[in-house]
């Protein structure tokens, strides 16, 4: 039987590298204007930025179940 070990990586891992790295240079650049929208404010924008991050940690490791 083939080690799915590869697919993991590649369907899993990567994906999960790359929002975090995307959501770090989101908060970096983040420029904390006072434009005001309904769906769009700075009040909550670090905590959505890590709770992408932390579910898509989750949907990760739950994969590999």
């Amino acid at each position: 039987m083939a080690s799915l070990t590869k697919y993991f990586k590649v369907s899993a891992i990567t994906p999960f590298i790359l929002t975090i790295v995307s959501g770090v240079i989101l908060s970096l650049t983040h420029d904390g204007s006072d434009y005001k929208s309904e769906w769009f404010t700075d009040d909550g924008f670090g905590l959505t930025v890590g709770l992408i991050i932390l579910l898509s940690g989750l949907i990760s490791s739950l994969s590999r179940l």
